[in-house]
């Protein structure tokens, strides 16, 4: 049996990230944003699309959403 499940409300989907140490030395007017998320990535950063699915898993929203919204990413 299927069940329909209706959404109420509006959910954040978010990028969350801390500035280690690491990240930080890696920030400079010559890096590049690739090698800046590269590391961003290594040290723990949770990316809108991450986000997204666990919300997603979580029956906070659908997958419909999540790609609507990080679609341009």
């Amino acid at each position: 049996m299927v069940q329909l499940h209706r959404l109420h409300g509006r959910r954040g989907v978010f990028e969350v990230i801390e500035v280690t140490p690491r990240l930080r030395q890696a920030i400079g007017p010559k890096t590049d944003a690739v090698e800046l998320e590269k590391v961003a990535l290594a040290e723990g950063m949770t990316t809108m699309a991450d986000d997204g699915v666990a919300k997603c898993r979580a029956g906070l929203t659908t997958i419909d959403e999540v790609f609507r919204v990080t679609a341009s990413l």
